[in-house]
C-alpha cells in the first residue's frame, strides 16, 4: 500500500484530481443540492458506505469540523489529504520526489495509516447501515 501512496505523490494527475475535489467541495453548498449525488442511494433509498463524504468535504472546506463529522467522520482525514495532494501541484518536483521517497522508506507508517483509515471507513459505513436496519431511522452519527 505504501507504494500506492508514493505513486500518488509523484503523479501530477492525482494532484489535479485532488484540486478538483477540493474546489468542488468549496463551491457545493454544505446542505447539499436537494437530491442525493450517490447513485447507490438514488437506486436503493439506502446509504452506501461513503454516503455523506461529499457533504463532509463541503463542511471541511468551510472549516466546519463539527458539521463534517456529522455527515461522515472519515472526511476529517480525507479532506486534508486531498488538500495536501492539491498542494503538491505548486511544489518543485524534487520536493514531491522527496516526499514519495519518505513514504517508500517507511512502509510501516503508510500501511498502518491506510489500514486505520480503511477500518474506520468500513466500521462507520457498516455501523450506519446496521443502525438503519435495526432502528428503522437514520443514525444520529
Amino acid at each position: 500500500m505504501h507504494l500506492a501512496w508514493a505513486q500518488c505523490i509523484r503523479s501530477r494527475t492525482a494532484s489535479w484530481l485532488c484540486l478538483a475535489v477540493v474546489l468542488f467541495a468549496a463551491v457545493l453548498p454544505p446542505q447539499g443540492l436537494g437530491w442525493p449525488l450517490c447513485t447507490f442511494r438514488r437506486l436503493t433509498q439506502q446509504p452506501c458506505l461513503a454516503c455523506g463524504l461529499t457533504r463532509s468535504f463541503s463542511h471541511m472546506a468551510r472549516l466546519d469540523v463539527t458539521g463534517a463529522a456529522k455527515y461522515h467522520p472519515v472526511g476529517l482525514a480525507l479532506f486534508p489529504l486531498a488538500c495536501a495532494g492539491a498542494l503538491l501541484l505548486v511544489l518543485r518536483p524534487g520536493v514531491r520526489a522527496g516526499a514519495a521517497e519518505w513514504i517508500e522508506t517507511r512502509p510501516g507508517v503508510a500501511n498502518a495509516a491506510s489500514i486505520l483509515l480503511g477500518a474506520t471507513f468500513l466500521s462507520y459505513g457498516i455501523g450506519r447501515v446496521v443502525w438503519l436496519y435495526c432502528r428503522g431511522f437514520p443514525s444520529p452519527w
